[in-house]
């Protein structure tokens, strides 16, 4: 999926961007074998986004299920087995207007961002293609034809968010 930033923003907008990012050609320090990294507390908010969505429509379905198996209850005028499944309903019904909240609150979040680049490239990383996983940083500075590379656009982003944007 090829996505070019430069149709949402001007091209003057775009060039300062890119032009903040700093370029560094040190190896990424390793320990164990796994590289070290500060943790961009945002960026992880907003990777929760696909499972919070993923879990609101699960918990919509079992709401329709529940409904229908409520209705048919009734009908066979068997008011037990509706009652213990109305209870189950209002349970899930809680579960799903708070993942709804949570849901509208990383909108909201990602509203917020000022910077333009940042707020496209979290929208595109995190906020589209519900059905496939979080791309690479390497992988969304490619879709979006960002020319860096992308270990270089995760620190820009991360401190971009973390610095309040």
């Amino acid at each position: 999926m090829k996505k070019d930033i430069l149709t949402s923003m001007d091209l003057y907008s775009y060039m300062q961007e890119i032009m903040k990012i700093p370029i560094d050609h040190k190896p990424i320090k390793k320990y164990n074998g796994s590289s070290c990294r500060r943790v961009c507390a945002k960026a992880r908010q907003f990777s929760a986004y696909r499972s919070v969505c993923l879990r609101e429509n699960r918990v919509r379905q079992r709401i329709n299920e529940l409904i229908a198996l409520i209705r048919h209850a009734d009908r066979q005028n068997t008011p037990a087995a509706s009652g213990l499944r109305e209870a189950e309903l209002r349970e899930l019904v809680l579960e799903f207007g708070r993942l709804t909240l949570k849901r509208r609150e990383l909108e909201q979040m990602c509203d917020k961002i000022e910077s333009e680049f940042v707020r496209q490239v979290v929208i595109h990383r995190y906020f589209e293609g519900l059905s496939r996983r979080v791309p690479t940083w390497q992988q969304t500075a490619a879709e979006l034809g960002i020319a860096v590379n992308g270990e270089e656009l995760r620190r820009y982003i991360c401190a971009s968010l973390n610095a309040g944007c």
